[in-house]
C-alpha cells in the first residue's frame, strides 16, 4: 500500500482499512497499527498548526493541501495556522470540542 500524500489519502486509507474489517476481521491488528500511524500523523499537524497559530505565522503545510482526482486545486484557508486547525479539527469530528482534539 502506497503511503498517503495528504490528508484527503490518508483518510481514505483508514476507510479502506475499516472496509477491510468487514470481510476479513483477522486483520483487526493490521487496521489498529494503521489507525495507531494516522493519530501520530493528525497529532504532529496540529502541533504544526498551533505553535504557527502561537507565533502568528501563516502555516503553509504541503500535507493539508491537495487536488481533486479532477485536478481542481481545493482552496484552503492559509491566512493563519488557526485557521487550518479549525479545517482539520472539522475533518476529524465537527462535533468534538477543539480541546479534545
Amino acid at each position: 500500500m502506497p503511503k498517503p500524500q495528504n490528508i484527503r489519502e490518508l483518510r481514505d486509507c483508514l476507510l479502506g482499512a475499516f472496509e477491510r474489517l468487514e470481510t476479513d476481521p483477522r486483520a483487526i491488528e493490521t487496521v489498529a497499527h494503521q489507525v495507531k500511524a494516522a493519530a501520530v500523523v493528525v497529532a504532529s499537524l496540529k502541533c504544526e498548526l498551533e505553535y504557527a497559530s502561537m507565533r502568528k505565522d501563516d502555516a503553509y503545510i504541503p500535507f493539508l493541501h491537495y487536488a481533486e482526482r479532477d485536478s481542481k486545486t481545493i482552496e484552503h484557508p492559509t491566512e493563519k495556522g488557526h485557521r487550518l486547525l479549525k479545517q482539520i479539527h472539522n475533518e476529524i469530528d465537527p462535533n468534538l470540542p477543539p480541546s479534545e482534539i
